[in-house]
């Protein structure tokens, strides 16, 4: 569940080419859509149960296909941020949840180490 505060704190201005949208999916959800090819983005910002810090939660769908790697490059720099890492999670298949077919979810720890280790360490990745 979204954290309106929070949510009202991370969430960016609405980029250029990009529309505010009425949410009508997610409560405390901000939502956006991509002019000219209706790439939606909601956008949410909270504490996950069991854990302090704050996370943001973007998810990006098109009506009938799946956001590409550019896509979601673009929504990672424009939503999540430039300096700040974000992570596609792909969960153990008792933990799937599929509501909408074509979308793809990033992730982005705000506060502290989000427990992953640099995995540019040894080369590029």
């Amino acid at each position: 569940m979204a954290d309106l505060a929070l949510t009202a704190k991370y969430v960016p201005d609405v980029p250029l080419g990009w529309d505010a949208m009425a949410n009508r999916v997610l409560p405390g959800a901000r939502a956006f859509r991509r002019k000219g090819d209706k790439l939606y983005v909601l956008f949410t910002a909270s504490h996950w149960p069991g854990d302090d810090r704050i996370w943001i939660h973007v998810s990006a769908s098109f009506p009938n296909k799946t956001p590409s790697y550019q896509d979601m490059a673009e929504v990672k720099r424009l939503f999540v941020g430039e300096d700040r890492k974000a992570m596609h999670i792909f969960p153990a298949r008792q933990y799937h949840v599929n509501i909408h077919e074509h979308c793809l979810h990033l992730f982005s720890c705000v506060e502290g180490d989000d427990g992953l280790p640099e995995f540019g360490a040894f080369g590029s990745i």
